[in-house]
């Protein structure tokens, strides 16, 4: 989960919120004039959700490769109705 915390406590306590991303595990939301602006993770975090994303990438080029000769129209329908029961389910 992160941490809010805002910009100029972030600044004061730098080297401190890096010690607790790195060895802590500890996720910092770093909010300017009360707005999300960074996120400040340590090296492992972002490496695992690097990660995540270059497979999920990876699979929208599997499929999209399979997909090939389906229209885009049909594809667009396809994922409307697929989000749509996602929605309802929840």
């Amino acid at each position: 989960m992160l941490q809010p915390i805002n910009i100029a406590e972030a600044r004061s306590n730098f080297s401190e919120l890096l010690g607790q991303a790195f060895y802590g595990g500890k996720k910092f939301l770093i909010k300017k004039m009360g707005k999300p602006y960074v996120v400040l993770v340590g090296v492992e975090d972002y490496l695992r959700l690097e990660k995540a994303r270059e497979y999920f990438f990876d699979q929208i080029e599997k499929q999209r490769r399979k997909a090939k000769d389906i229209p885009l129209a049909q594809v667009e329908k396809d994922i409307s109705r697929a989000v749509s029961l996602v929605r309802k389910r929840k």
